[in-house]
């Protein structure tokens, strides 16, 4: 949804502040399904696997013919399944190569960057939060989310969606993740000390090494969790197993 009447327009439940001499290129890539979101480092560099420096708001990128993964300039769908601490709001023009929540685009320009103060979508606040100690995640749709050492500490994640999610070495210590759906999540030396995880589901979830000295383990099933030489005494704890 966009206005031109102002400086601000939402996209995917974010949202940015667009320079007005850039709306109307916003409105055409909107109409046009152009729009998408691209992550990077703190400095705006690629951080997920290229290596293009920072794009300066409303100027094009050079071009790049687009091979998914491979070549061309990338944007998502799904930032909170890529590294990063910046999400920008991006058009694309050109030829495109699609594949699943990515796009690679012959050349892009970024039309504005989020602000996290501003965001109501978990999945791209996680990427652009100045922190996430002590974030309100509760009920967040966070599937297949690239925490990998994340500081979650005293996190508010209860019924959050994190199946699939890569937690590993993420420090959620005093975090609290009742009823949270951990499914199939990695949490190989994750920091679980004295979180709550009360009726959560980390079935078939990854667990070796995870920290888990205080935590809350009552009604949280563990069937078919790995990584772990201690599952009696998780029970005795109140886990299912």
């Amino acid at each position: 949804m966009m206005h031109h009447q102002t400086k601000v327009v939402t996209y995917q439940h974010a949202y940015v502040t667009v320079a007005p001499e850039l709306l109307d290129a916003a409105d055409k890539a909107l109409a046009e399904g152009r729009l998408s979101w691209r992550v990077t480092n703190k400095e705006g560099r690629a951080c997920n696997g290229g290596q293009a420096g920072p794009l300066a708001l409303g100027e094009w990128s050079r071009t790049i013919a687009p091979k998914c993964c491979q070549a061309g300039w990338h944007t998502t769908t799904t930032p909170h399944r890529y590294r990063g601490q910046r999400v920008w709001l991006v058009e694309g023009a050109g030829a495109r190569d699609e594949c699943g929540d990515k796009t690679a685009w012959e050349r892009v320009r970024p039309l504005a960057e989020v602000d996290p103060s501003l965001c109501a979508d978990a999945q791209i606040f996680i990427r652009c939060a100045p922190t996430l100690r002590g974030a309100d995640l509760r009920n967040a749709d966070l599937k297949g989310a690239d925490l990998w050492g994340a500081d979650l500490w005293g996190a508010d994640l209860r019924s959050a969606k994190l199946w699939s999610a890569n937690l590993s070495y993420a420090n959620l210590s005093y975090a609290n993740l009742r009823r949270a759906n951990l499914r199939r999540a990695n949490l190989r030396r994750a920091n679980l000390r004295g979180a709550t995880l009360r009726g959560a589901d980390l079935r078939d979830a990854t667990l070796h090494d995870a920290d888990l000295r205080s935590a809350n383990l009552r009604a949280v099933d563990l069937r078919g969790a790995t990584g772990r030489d201690d599952w009696a005494n998780l029970e005795a704890l109140g886990a299912i197993r």
